[in-house]
């Protein structure tokens, strides 16, 4: 899981464009968090890596474990903000995705989180197809 939070980090740094560092970092985070569903594992073994690999302050982390457990999390305000920071670049996109899969896999790809990932996927996706 760390090698891929990584990958996001080094996502997030390399756009010379971000408007919002900041909320790309969050829906992010809360796009992952969705995927590899921290409400069914304990929360607190990935407050660290978001802190350490994305710069998330717990509180930060918190608040979105706190807004998926009450289905508060907007998925498609999440995939709109990253897609309007990605200016709706498709390769980005595509590189975003690909890390949200391999996220998906690497915690053991459950059905429910494999059907999160195709969710997501597909938010992101629509207007291309």
């Amino acid at each position: 899981m760390d090698k891929h939070l990584k990958k996001i980090s080094n996502l997030i740094n390399n756009q010379n464009n971000l408007g919002n560092k900041k909320n790309f970092t969050l829906a992010s985070a809360a796009l992952v968090c969705t995927i590899i569903d921290i409400t069914q594992i304990h929360p607190e073994k990935y407050a660290s890596l978001f802190q350490e690999n994305l710069n998330l302050a717990e509180e930060e982390f918190e608040k979105i474990h706190t807004e998926i457990s009450h289905d508060a999390l907007n998925i498609d305000e999440k995939v709109s903000c990253i897609k309007a920071e990605l200016n709706n670049n498709m390769f980005q996109i595509m590189e975003f995705l690909k890390i949200l899969n391999q996220c998906a896999i690497v915690n053991g790809c459950t059905q429910k989180s494999y059907r999160e990932f195709e969710l997501i996927r597909d938010k992101f996706l629509r207007e291309f197809y």
